[in-house]
């Protein structure tokens, strides 16, 4: 089998993967690895290709795609994506996991269309996006929120080429659908679903307004169902492909927390293992995350649990303040409370200059919790 590697952490996936050899690049010999024994090794047989998760969670996770299973999740995708959007597309995405990989490169590649690959992911290759969207005349662009963070500020293209783009990774806000939509007024921008199990995307849902609704539409040749759900209409998502080619029958836990809209499909929640269970009562850390993103001092925001001795867990948030705010933790606090149940008001804050990333841009609680906890308490 083939591993993707994220160059970020090359040895983790040497302990967990069990690779017996690394290929840096074309012009270099392989590398035979030596990693130490780990009790969860797994034979895979055949050619696969086997996507590694980002190991947000805790431990990274390998799921194997077998060929035929690549080529009917791209079947799905031709059948419910219109072709012409993706004539011109653009990678700027690593290309160690679905979205890059899978969405952003095999599927317009396999299915005819032209493929253009960014340099590798950094602030100053992006700094120069609109100028090659123009040049290429390019039509389809695939992003994570923390592109448009980084983009605040700078000019779009000016053509107007593209057609459709879209963003995946985690919630949208308003503030992410301004950022875009103010970079590149024209495209129809999709706020885009996937798993690693069921390799890239999975679904997406248009956004035609600024909307604070994390919709991720009714799924491209996938189905979806909900088990443990609460009075609100909250559950536990599964998923499971339509085609022959992946086992219909084999329904699979992606761990996400959603309620189904009749007109819009899935609306995304949260994760199941990122709820915050202060005295009993369980709360969602995105929709904490999204009503203090409302607060005009605060830039960015990440919320999580820290044990407590009396609740069993209390509501910690890291925060990134604009650079001329004066604003105090308890200051944040008493807004808090004027906008969101008293149980769900973080009692912790911690002020950070930025809020660590991974190679995808994608924010891990665990990351930063570990990070906030090696400083001082300034609440």
């Amino acid at each position: 089998g083939a591993i993707p590697v994220d160059k970020s952490n090359p040895k983790n996936l040497a302990f967990y993967s069990q690779a017996n050899f690394s290929l840096k690049s074309p012009h270099e010999p392989l590398e035979p690895l030596v990693p130490p024994v780990s009790t969860n090794k797994t034979n895979y047989i055949g050619a696969h290709l086997i996507l590694f998760t980002s190991g947000s969670s805790g431990v990274p996770k390998a799921v194997s795609h077998t060929l035929r299973a690549l080529e009917s999740r791209i079947a799905a995708l031709e059948d419910h994506l219109p072709l012409t959007d993706f004539e011109r597309s653009l990678c700027v995405l690593p290309t160690h996991f679905g979205h890059g990989l899978i969405g952003n490169s095999l599927f317009p590649l396999l299915t005819g269309q032209h493929l253009f690959i960014a340099p590798a992911f950094n602030p100053f290759s992006l700094y120069s996006l609109a100028n090659v969207v123009d040049q290429y005349r390019l039509t389809f662009l695939s992003s994570v929120p923390s592109i448009w963070r980084m983009l605040k500020g700078h000019p779009g293209p000016t053509l107007n080429s593209l057609r459709r783009l879209h963003c995946a990774s985690a919630p949208f806000s308003v503030d992410l659908y301004s950022q875009i939509n103010h970079w590149a007024p024209s495209p129809k921008i999709f706020n885009v679903y996937g798993t690693t199990e069921m390799a890239s995307w999975i679904s997406g849902y248009e956004i035609q307004s600024a909307t604070s609704e994390a919709f991720v539409g009714k799924g491209w040749g996938v189905e979806f169902k909900f088990t443990e759900v609460d009075p609100n209409g909250q559950g536990s998502v599964w998923v499971r492909s339509l085609s022959e080619e992946i086992r219909p029958e084999t329904w699979i836990k992606t761990g996400d927390l959603a309620i189904w809209n009749s007109q819009n499909g899935l609306r995304l929640m949260g994760r199941n293992d990122d709820l915050i269970n202060r005295s009993g009562i369980k709360i969602n850390p995105d929709s904490v995350e999204a009503l203090l993103a409302l607060h005009s001092d605060i830039v960015s925001v990440c919320v999580f649990s820290l044990a407590h001795e009396i609740t069993g867990e209390s509501v910690a948030a890291a925060v990134v303040l604009k650079k001329k705010s004066q604003v105090k933790p308890h200051q944040l606090e008493s807004w808090c409370r004027g906008v969101m149940p008293p149980f769900s008001v973080p009692t912790r804050w911690f002020v950070l200059g930025k809020l660590p990333t991974n190679s995808r841009g994608k924010i891990s609680r665990n990351t930063i919790r570990e990070l906030c906890l090696t400083m001082r308490d300034p609440a």
